[in-house]
């Protein structure tokens, strides 16, 4: 399916910014899932500088720098988007133990290996809480798809979806703790749970579709840009995508724009601007048909 993305996002800063510098992960990837047709970013004010390049994971990064006085910041992203995303048809026989011991055997550490998605990262750290609720859901000798779909459904079911509850600091093991939490924060229980057990799991952000198709919910997080979860089968079926938001498997509604191992690596934007004062955040997103 096709779909054209729109993203706009502002900022405005109560006192006048002298400097900016900035990097922007809102451009979606191209991988054995999504076709990139077409994809821009707009800076207003006009950056002095500005360029883009690809960082170690592959994600695109569209960096730029303002030298002159401002007093505001938008963004907007334009794209078109083919999703080719299949349901994966995972045997039976592909247990979860057998995933965790051939990850733990693999000795590349090329961007999109296994190896870099095993160890807890300092907002993925699972305590004894998250340790015993994974032991709980991953059995014995039980299918992987199996297992880590239940541990996708738990969390949509057992956790609420609440914005302003947390923020991008927050840690698997807080959120844990509070019950509520928005899709980071999700996908950072999940992940903290996968790699406690040895499975490679990997955050992934991305865009929603923004009205769903007939018949079918409307998925939480649609209006903003949204996160999920990557995990490792093996080296031949690779990664394959969870959404614990939402309590399903990753299909064609989702359209990925960045991975890595937890949400520091696929910020949409960071940056640094020099000023005084403080500053309001907002963002719009568009996911339709094309």
């Amino acid at each position: 399916m096709r779909f054209s993305i729109s993203s706009k996002t502002q900022y405005e800063y109560s006192g006048l910014a002298t400097r900016g510098y900035h990097m922007a992960r809102m451009m979606p990837l191209s991988d054995r899932t999504q076709r990139v047709l077409t994809s821009q970013i707009t800076v207003e004010p006009r950056p002095q500088h500005e360029g883009m390049l690809q960082d170690y994971f592959g994600n695109t990064v569209h960096w730029f720098h303002l030298d002159t006085d401002h007093s505001d910041l938008s963004l907007t992203m334009t794209a078109e988007v083919d999703v080719t995303r299949q349901p994966d048809l995972i045997s039976d026989a592909a247990i979860w133990e057998l995933s965790r011991d051939r990850a733990h055997d693999i000795k590349d550490l090329s961007p999109n290996s296994p190896a870099h998605y095993l160890w807890p990262t300092s907002l993925t750290v699972a305590d004894g809480a998250i340790e015993a609720f994974a032991r709980g859901i991953f059995t014995s000798e039980s299918p992987i798809r199996r297992d880590v779909l239940a541990l996708t459904e738990t969390i949509q079911r057992e956790f609420t979806y609440a914005q302003d509850t947390t923020s991008v600091d927050t840690s698997a093991q807080e959120a844990f703790a509070q019950r509520t939490g928005v899709c980071q924060d999700f996908a950072h229980i999940m992940i903290a749970a996968c790699r406690n057990v040895g499975l490679p799991a990997r955050y992934v952000s991305g865009y929603l579709r923004t009205l769903p198709p007939p018949g079918r919910p409307r998925l939480e997080g649609a209006d903003a840009m949204h996160a999920w979860v990557s995990v490792w089968v093996d080296a031949a079926t690779g990664w394959i995508d969870f959404d614990p938001t939402n309590g399903c498997a990753v299909l064609d509604e989702h359209i990925s724009v960045a991975v890595g191992r937890d949400y520091t690596d696929t910020a949409p934007i960071r940056g640094e601007v020099v000023g005084h004062g403080s500053q309001k955040h907002t963002v719009a997103v568009d996911v339709v048909p094309a």
